[in-house]
């Protein structure tokens, strides 16, 4: 007789990209970002997009496409234009947006990820077996 399996689950780690356009406050914003990278396993399960003219270039397209996160936080100065071009890229993912005001200096820019729960896909493979 075989003896019954034993399946062990461990969740992985959420996927956060921080979408980041440059401005007078972005050092300020990146120092949060990193703040609460650093908090979350180390900053390995993170990447930062810069947005150079209200655009991202096609290599970081890419690099967001295979990196697949979990959530988005975007900190632009138009949103809008960069909400529909991540959701046909990257599908279900969850988005965050803060808006920032050009020229407006945020005095204490902090980075919340409000999470609820981890994706299902994550537990696919043990259904499988």
């Amino acid at each position: 007789m075989k003896p019954d399996p034993k399946i062990r689950a461990t969740p992985r780690p959420l996927r956060v990209a921080y979408v980041l356009e440059d401005g007078v406050d972005s050092h300020d914003w990146l120092d949060a970002i990193f703040a609460s990278c650093f908090g979350r396993h180390g900053g390995r399960q993170s990447l930062v997009v810069p947005v150079v003219d209200g655009q991202i270039s096609e290599r970081y397209r890419n690099w967001l496409r295979l990196y697949d996160p979990d959530y988005v936080l975007l900190l632009t100065y138009d949103n809008a234009a960069l909400v529909e071009l991540l959701t046909r890229l990257l599908g279900d993912t969850t988005i965050h947006q803060r808006e920032r005001a050009r020229g407006t200096v945020e005095q204490h820019p902090r980075v919340v990820i409000r999470t609820s729960s981890l994706p299902a896909i994550s537990w696919l493979p043990f259904f499988k077996v």
